[in-house]
């Protein structure tokens, strides 16, 4: 017969000598942000919404797709299409309604930074290099730990950095955008190991614990969990106080608008994408102006251009989509033609 005596909602955790009491009152009045809601960001949100965390800042731009329910583990049918920051905090507030959710549809970029002021940990839940290395940079500069994740296929690495470990630069000095999910695939499990590692790091430093020094790779496939020791990069420029990528922008626009971003085509979708080569933020309102619109959102249009077939999906963070295409040479113009009409 159960005992009739009232328990604390996170009576488990609180039994953890690691924890206790006086580490749930912390977790409790902790602001964790979480920059990517996908396959890791979405079980970390949910880890660290179940502990009883404080607040949770969730940002991501993207919206959910039949393709991410294969591991993003609280997402349904019934949410495809919606923004995912959107549809996870739905899903949170079925969980724990104590928990305060702050859903950001944004990118994160050198506008945004600031979405991140008031967290006490970060967690990466993106898969981007160029977002990896702005927060790095933010994390140095502000001196907020930073939870590094990644997982493709049946592996894994967790890093942590804090104002005084080795940063993310010094480990991965010459570090691009190289592997996809979409091209090698991922194992669900792998992930969520991935996850479970930073929000349990996350924990550990809201709670005031040392976490864990060096990388961790994760290998699910035969399982097993190995640490590397790494070391600071004399040369790093992040370490050295060189924070560029994380000032703000002063009303410079774009020029040489032709040399001013790539195109490629897609990896993860049937169609070609363009990019700025540095970070850039696009007016939505003037290009209402100048295009025919399909469909307007406050992160993205959907536009068509006389002469072009193909759909063309312009995201407010600067990467433009075109769909039904093989025309790289229209498609180039197209683009710089958004580019600069689009300058803030």
């Amino acid at each position: 017969m159960k005992s009739e005596k009232s328990e604390s909602r996170y009576a488990r955790q609180e039994a953890l000598r690691s924890i206790g009491k006086e580490g749930q009152k912390k977790i409790r009045k902790a602001t964790a942000a979480i920059a990517g809601c996908g396959a890791l960001g979405s079980v970390s949100a949910e880890l660290l919404c179940r502990a009883g965390i404080g607040r949770l800042i969730l940002i991501d731009h993207d919206v959910v797709d039949l393709t991410n329910l294969q591991r993003q583990a609280l997402f349904n049918e019934a949410d495809v299409g919606k923004t995912k920051v959107a549809a996870l905090s739905d899903h949170l507030k079925r969980i724990n309604k104590d928990v305060t959710l702050i859903a950001k549809p944004a990118h994160l970029d050198a506008s945004t930074i600031d979405l991140l002021d008031d967290a006490d940990c970060i967690i990466d839940g993106t898969d981007d290099v160029d977002t990896r290395l702005l927060m790095n940079k933010y994390s140095r500069k502000n001196s907020t730990p930073w939870i590094y994740g990644g997982a493709i296929a049946e592996r894994g690495l967790v890093y942590v950095t804090t104002k005084d470990s080795p940063c993310f630069s010094c480990i991965f000095p010459m570090i691009r955008q190289g592997e996809t999910c979409e091209e090698y695939g991922i194992l669900n499990s792998c992930s969520h190991i991935v996850a479970a590692v930073q929000a349990s790091e996350c924990i550990k430093i809201i709670t005031g614990k040392q976490p864990v020094k060096g990388l961790v790779h994760i290998n699910a496939a035969q399982p097993s969990m190995e640490t590397f020791g790494v070391k600071k990069n004399p040369a790093c420029k992040a370490c050295k106080g060189e924070f560029s990528m994380i000032m703000k922008k002063t009303g410079e626009g774009l020029t040489n608008t032709s040399d001013a971003f790539t195109i490629q085509k897609c990896k993860t979708r049937a169609g070609w994408s363009a990019r700025p080569v540095r970070q850039t933020r696009l007016d939505l309102s003037k290009l209402k102006k100048r295009f025919q619109i399909v469909l307007e959102t406050p992160i993205l249009l959907v536009v068509k251009k006389e002469g072009f077939s193909g759909e063309i999906i312009v995201h407010n963070y600067g990467e433009i989509l075109f769909k039904q295409s093989s025309d790289e040479k229209k498609m180039k113009a197209i683009a710089a033609e958004i580019y600069e009409a689009g300058q803030q």
